[in-house]
């Protein structure tokens, strides 16, 4: 008879604690989120699955899924305006204060650094590596929210704001 009384409370408390989670709003799966500033940064960031951001390298092919940050850096001696590309890890989004977060900082080692004004327009270099730092939460599922800043010499991008929001699907 203890048993069966216990029950009802066992499912109580079991629902309670899955609650949070359960109206917590996800990022949708296989959909590129966008956030652009003209002439300042971009930040794109895919999903793999409603909690789980894909890796992604500098741009190169124009392959998707590709999860990256750009800085368009300040013009150099020769009026030139490069802009700074950067991969990203990949990471889970984490159920914390009734949202899913992140919270990361990475190095990239390998960023590139294209000029696509003035007189170099066209070319790339390699720079030394770069840090990137970015907190973000889903405020919608279409909408991912949080700030990104990036420290590399000659071209650093102060902690900013961004709202990105749903650019397109992506093909499982």
């Amino acid at each position: 008879m203890v048993r069966r009384s216990c029950l009802p409370l066992v499912l109580v408390l079991t629902l309670a604690a899955a609650a949070p989670a359960m109206a917590a709003p996800r990022a949708r799966p296989h959909t590129v989120y966008f956030y652009h500033l003209f002439e300042h940064f971009g930040i794109t960031l895919d999903t793999k699955a409603a909690g789980v951001l894909t890796a992604g390298t500098v741009p190169e092919t124009g392959s998707f899924p590709l999860s990256s940050v750009l800085v368009v850096c300040p013009k150099d001696a020769n009026g030139a305006t490069p802009e700074l590309q950067l991969g990203f890890p990949g990471a889970r989004l984490k159920l914390s204060g009734g949202r899913y977060r992140l919270k990361i900082t990475y190095t990239w080692r390998r960023p590139r650094l294209n000029v696509f004004t003035g007189p170099a327009a066209g070319t790339f270099t390699t720079p030394a590596p770069a840090t990137v730092s970015i907190s973000a939460e889903v405020l919608s599922p279409k909408l991912i929210s949080g700030t990104v800043s990036v420290r590399e010499a000659g071209c650093e991008l102060p902690r900013s704001s961004f709202r990105a929001t749903i650019f397109r699907s992506v093909a499982n």
